[in-house]
């Protein structure tokens, strides 16, 4: 083959990349623009379309060009199969938890890129050397064409990153980080509000405390049964978890500390069935579960155990079980549940939980007030069918028939309390949300949105009147609430504040203060809640994962402005749509630097 030849066969084989590449991010953007994950305007619209054709051709345009040599003779089978590894491994990518596994996603991503460069090859011979030149110096200018096209906007940036699948990680390659040239100062110019301290208090009168938390309870979603038993109870219809991540979120309920604040090790399953520590070279591509395995930040149970009461926790996941660290402080663990359940069922435990549950009701010695603890793990995936439901069922309808799964069970406990329930503090409660496409992606332990880090709670006290109270509250306000409604004293160094009501009223919300959030078993993101306002910051800009072990190398990763951020307004945009970072940039500097404060704070001292 000639020099001449080969370079024309080159030519067009790249070409044909780039047309196919280009597709390809096309399908993208229109797939945002179909789920309507966030609300874009006309021109911002027809940016995102030049931006992910232009990234995703350029890589198809080199995919081409290193396939090139493909024979001819090979059309159509290469092209054929191409298409459909392009098609399989971007729907794979579509559907299998979004967010979630970054090397995996990105593996599929490139997977379809190339898939489509290769498929495209069909195309070479009709190519003609013109047409070949203008697509390809379309998109040998990206690198100088990204740029301009995003402008100096955050909120195109986080657009293209979070919710873009190809192009995003594409484009990736190309973008400059707008925030690189922000100042850094060494520390932050203003101080996080420190939680109020509340006085010791006299008990409001009830011995014992149930402490019941359902996984994956979103904040719109309801318990009928369990909640007709807890009428008079009283309703916080917006709390916040400090993580989507069900180990991090219950520790930090459990201590009143944020996450970052706390020792969490990278843990697996051992041969035996109990849990192990991995070192920081088993986590290298992040996502491996965490557990608080060397912490010894003081727990609820602790404290309640010093106090001299009986302390008991029904056990149903292998996180739980006593060398995960996260039941510290009960005398008394109930392992049964997890280990009958069956392994051919994850999460359909629920019916086991409640049995165990009234019978450690019934066993508690009644001269001592008490502290009873479970967590129902059904409502997450994967969700097993229950009622009328069956396996077809969208994710959403089979969700629902795991919360009824636990709603029986949860009425069933309550009504096993007896003459008890007169003596009993009941609190029923979250520990985050789930996502279910409102932003792209499913499950939880991905994003700081809504749907997955906003849950409830309702507590019930005997003899008292509830209410329901609207402002945002953190999950890290029940540490020192439980503590003050029974009389125990609240240490400092707490990142909750007791949410018990001064006078007559049992509880209230105290006055706008940030809440944090974090999310680290696959990316690192942070944010902040203050009024109707929600800052997210991005560490990892949607293309890479980064997975934490230690408290010492978490402490610095809250606040810093790299990567994308977003701003909310949720009083406006509840569904959290519309990025305002360029419109309210002094609003978005101010909470970032309360984000930054909060993470000047550091991590305490073990106890």
């Amino acid at each position: 083959m000639s020099t001449k030849r080969a370079a024309d066969r080159a030519l067009t084989a790249a070409a044909a990349g780039a047309i196919g590449g280009s597709l390809l991010g096309s399908m993208d953007v229109v797939c945002l623009f179909v789920l309507s994950a966030v609300d874009l305007q006309a021109l911002e619209l027809l940016r995102l379309l030049a931006l992910s054709a232009l990234s995703t051709g350029l890589l198809g345009a080199g995919a081409g060009l290193l396939f090139g040599w493909l024979p001819r003779s090979a059309f159509p089978v290469v092209p054929v199969l191409a298409f459909a590894m392009a098609t399989g491994s971007a729907m794979a990518d579509f559907f299998l938890l979004p967010r979630l596994y970054p090397p995996l996603h990105l593996a599929l991503s490139m997977v379809s890129l190339v898939g489509a460069a290769l498929a495209a090859q069909g195309l070479r011979a009709r190519l003609k050397k013109p047409l070949s030149l203008v697509a390809l110096s379309s998109v040998a200018l990206t690198p100088l064409i990204v740029g301009p096209l995003l402008g100096d906007g955050l909120a195109l940036r986080q657009v293209t990153l979070e919710h873009l699948h190809v192009s995003g990680r594409s484009a990736a390659l190309f973008m400059p980080d707008p925030t690189s040239s922000w100042p850094q100062d060494p520390a932050p110019t203003c101080a996080f509000p420190e939680p109020v301290l509340s006085a010791r208090r006299p008990a409001l009168g009830p011995r014992n405390l149930l402490l019941l938390t359902v996984d994956a309870l979103r904040f719109d979603e309801d318990l009928p049964q369990t909640f007709t038993r807890l009428e008079g109870a009283t309703v916080f219809s917006r709390v916040y978890a400090a993580t989507p991540a069900t180990n991090e979120s219950l520790y930090s309920l459990f201590t009143g500390r944020a996450p970052h604040r706390l020792a969490f090790s990278n843990v697996g399953l051992g041969a035996d069935g109990r849990l192990v520590e991995l070192g920081p070279e088993s986590s290298r591509w992040g996502g491996r579960p965490r557990a608080p395995m060397n912490d010894r930040s003081t727990t609820l149970a602790q404290h309640f155990a010093t106090a001299g009461w009986q302390t008991v926790a029904v056990v149903g996941d292998v996180f739980f079980l006593p060398e995960g660290g996260l039941v510290r402080g009960f005398e008394t663990i109930d392992e049964s549940p997890y280990r009958g359940r069956d392994k051919g069922s994850p999460g359909s435990n629920s019916e086991a939980m409640g049995e165990t549950l009234v019978a450690a009701l019934g066993k508690l010695d009644a001269a001592r007030p008490s502290f009873v603890w479970a967590h129902f793990t059904d409502p997450r995936a994967p969700y097993v069918p229950f009622g009328e439901l069956t396996p077809e069922d969208p994710s959403r309808a089979l969700y629902r028939g795991e919360l009824q799964r636990v709603d029986i069970q949860l009425a069933r406990v309550i009504d096993a309390l007896g003459a008890r329930r007169d003596e009993t503090v009941i609190v029923v409660a979250g520990d985050h949300g789930e996502e279910f496409r409102e932003h792209g992606g499913e499950y939880h332990s991905s994003s700081l949105y809504d749907e997955q880090v906003r849950t409830q709670v309702r507590i019930f006290v005997p003899r008292t009147r509830g209410t329901t109270l609207a402002g945002p509250v953190s999950l890290l306000d029940l540490n020192p609430t439980l503590l003050d409604v029974f009389g125990l004293e609240t240490p400092s160094g707490l990142d909750g504040q007791s949410l018990r009501g001064p006078h007559d009223e049992p509880f209230s919300t105290p006055d706008a203060r940030p809440i944090l959030l974090s999310s680290t078993q696959h990316r690192q993101i942070s944010g902040l809640v203050y009024g109707h306002l929600k800052l997210v910051v991005d560490e990892t800009s949607g293309t890479r994962a980064e997975t934490s072990g230690t408290r010492a190398e978490t402490a610095g990763t809250l606040g810093e402005t790299s990567g994308t951020q977003s701003l909310f307004d949720l009083e406006v945009d509840p569904g959290e749509r519309r990025n305002l970072i360029d419109e309210r940039s002094d609003e978005a500097l101010r909470l970032t630097c309360l984000l930054r404060a909060a993470s000047s704070r550091g991590s305490l001292p073990a106890n």
